[in-house]
């Protein structure tokens, strides 16, 4: 065997194992690839998933008996006390009166 055909074989040894290399790096590239793929996916289908948690909230707030409409009805928390104080002051002003 020549020093010729010696480096020619030391070239192809190398270029396999260079090749062999590649398709590693590769195949980890495809492996990302989906890796990044299915996560994505997996983000929309969480984000379609709460979207429809929320919808279902609001039906079930919408369609509870009577729920919405006693809601609805009833004064602001705030505006129950100042009533309060207003029959307080208009009963003691009265009795102011009256003596």
């Amino acid at each position: 065997m020549s020093a010729l055909d010696n480096e020619r074989l030391k070239i192809d040894t190398e270029v396999g194992w260079l090749r062999e290399r590649l398709r590693i790096v590769q195949e980890g590239k495809e492996k990302l690839n989906f890796s990044m793929d299915h996560r994505e996916r997996g983000k929309i289908q969480l984000k379609l998933l709460e979207d429809i948690a929320h919808q279902l909230r609001e039906i079930r707030q919408l369609t509870e008996p009577g729920k919405a409409a006693r809601q609805a009805s009833l004064p602001p928390p705030s505006s129950k006390v100042m009533s309060k104080k207003r029959r307080c002051r208009s009963v003691s002003i009265g009795v102011h009166k009256s003596s």
